[in-house]
């Protein structure tokens, strides 16, 4: 699988807002604003979304809202710069690559995900799944790891949950899990051989945690597990004592 160059009809506009005599130090050759318009209609969820935000360096923190994607400058909080916005889906995820620099984000309950560069460049790719939940880049930078899921109305829930992971435009792994559930999160390990997962599934009470190893796709532990293992060691110590 490839990544396609687009599912949205983008509109690259150049775009800032008055400086009011202020230097710029955050957008950093992002001269542009994606303007996305929806192929199909838009959810009543995908208009509201929860506040996402990332550090891109030191200085600069990005946000993600229902207004669209902005960098700020935190010295200048009166003077941000605006990357992207949809006039009727809130940004859902974001994530910066700490190597190149460039961003990543989605709208909410949408399955593109475009990637901003230093210097204007944009690209598009497309998630495995109906809409993207997460998104995370490897500590070295090569990997972008994309949580996304289905969901239909004659389910109990969603489903499908899945991890994709893209080099540039290449699919490098596609980890489809079977339970009914969502992805929350991603954490990339320090090697980028194996990832972290928090995901909430239906039915039950509490998060779930999985390890999982990135080449050969294998949930190698979860936290269901750990705690059978405190449960068993609880156990045996007890029995220790009481012989």
């Amino acid at each position: 699988m490839v990544a396609r160059l687009c599912c949205f009809s983008l509109l690259v506009l150049a775009f800032a807002l008055p400086s009011f005599g202020q230097a710029r130090t955050c957008n950093d050759g992002f001269g542009t604003v994606v303007q996305a318009d929806p192929d199909e209609p838009v959810t009543p969820q995908a208009q509201v979304g929860a506040t996402t935000i990332a550090w891109t360096s030191p200085q600069c923190i990005l946000i993600g809202s229902t207004t669209g994607l902005w960098l700020v400058d935190i010295s200048h909080p009166d003077n941000p710069y605006r990357l992207a916005y949809h006039d009727e889906q809130a940004v859902g995820s974001v994530a910066v690559n700490s190597e190149d620099g460039s961003i990543a984000f989605s709208f909410a309950h949408d399955r593109s995900v475009h990637r901003l560069f230093p210097g204007g460049a944009i690209s598009t790719l497309e998630a495995g799944g109906s809409f993207v939940t997460d998104l995370a880049f490897s500590s070295g930078g090569t990997l972008l790891g994309v949580a996304s899921m289905d969901n239909e109305d004659d389910l109990p829930g969603p489903y499908s949950p899945r991890i994709q992971f893209w080099n540039d435009d290449q699919l490098v792994t596609d980890i489809v899990t079977s339970e009914v559930g969502v992805i929350l999160r991603l954490d990339f390990s320090a090697d980028d051989q194996h990832v972290l997962i928090q995901r909430l599934r239906s039915g039950y009470f509490g998060d779930q945690v999985e390890y999982w190893d990135i080449v050969r796709a294998e949930r190698l532990w979860g936290y269901d597990d750990v705690l059978r293992e405190l449960s068993v060691g609880r156990r045996t110590i007890r029995s220790q004592l009481l012989s």
